[in-house]
């Protein structure tokens, strides 16, 4: 080794020669600053690592306080909106407790009407239970009253049966006795036929079997009966007399002439007489050709 520079080739070379000459020139002191820089150097790395991570929480932190206060500041706004809500609502409640204390002032005064409702209603019901004795008596009576109404009805229409057939026997009479007035628009020489010359008539027609006997019954039931004389030859007409005549009345009257003209095998004309005719009887005297004959008036079909 000549000179300095030979010397650090050799400590290079000597790596342990080094660290000697190191600890003779700076003492143990210095030997231990590197172990010491490390420490430090690994204290302040994890130093450096807390920092982050409380730097991280303390970012943390804020964004959660931040968001309280948010939230803080919503619920302060709810808030007021309750402190608002509940303000109306003791409005309300005030009002409501207002009209609670007159519904039960009004309930008071309806209790008191509904126990007044309720003797009167007692004393209806004692009227009624009268009333109903009253009705049951007027009931009965009434039963009564009506049982001899309809006795009564009976007889008054049994009298007006009677009536009603007195009054066609005098008005049959009445065309019998009169033929030649009533029918003498539609004959002339008039003669009545009896019961008995109009039987004869239609015996010498059965015997000749002409008509059967229930046709001759048939004829027998007839009102009027007369022979005349029409256009120079000699007739029959056969009438049915009703106060009121309807349509039975004209087609009764057709049916029983057509059995006497074959009966007799001269012209027998039908008359329907009385004192008014309904449309149906004025229809059906058209269509069959019968005589009309209303208050003595005739009317030719």
């Amino acid at each position: 080794m000549r000179d300095f520079r030979g010397l650090l080739r050799l400590l290079e070379q000597q790596p342990a020669w080094r660290d000697a000459l190191r600890a003779a020139l700076l003492g143990e002191e210095f030997t231990e600053l590197p172990k010491l820089v490390q420490e430090l150097v690994r204290a302040q790395r994890a130093t450096s690592r807390q920092i982050r991570a409380l730097t991280e929480a303390q970012v943390r932190t804020e964004e959660r306080v931040g968001r309280l206060e948010a939230v803080v500041e919503r619920l302060a706004e709810a808030q007021a909106r309750t402190e608002e809500r509940v303000g109306r609502l003791e409005v309300v409640v005030e009002r409501l407790a207002e009209a609670q204390a007159r519904t039960e002032e009004r309930v008071g005064r309806l209790e008191a009407a509904v126990e007044r409702l309720a003797e009167a209603q007692a004393r209806t019901e004692e009227r009624v239970g009268r009333l109903e004795v009253v009705v049951e008596r007027l009931a009965e009576a009434q039963a009564r009253t009506q049982e001899e109404l309809r006795a009564l009805v009976r007889e008054v229409t049994g009298l007006k049966d009677d009536v009603a057939r007195l009054k066609g026997t005098d008005l049959q009479r009445t065309y019998r006795e009169r033929a030649a007035q009533y029918f003498q628009a539609v004959l002339r020489r008039i003669r009545v036929l009896d019961h008995q010359q109009l039987a004869d008539l239609l015996d010498d027609a059965v015997d000749a079997g002409r008509v059967t006997l229930q046709e001759k019954e048939q004829v027998l039931q007839c009102d009027v009966a007369v022979v005349g004389r029409r256009d120079g030859e000699q007739v029959y007409l056969l009438a049915e007399v009703s106060s009121v005549v309807d349509r039975q009345d004209v087609q009764r009257a057709r049916d029983r002439a057509s059995i006497l003209e074959r009966a007799t095998g001269l012209p027998v004309l039908s008359a329907a007489a009385g004192n008014h005719a309904t449309a149906g009887a004025r229809e059906e005297a058209k269509a069959s050709g019968v005589w009309l004959i209303l208050d003595g008036r005739a009317e030719a079909p």
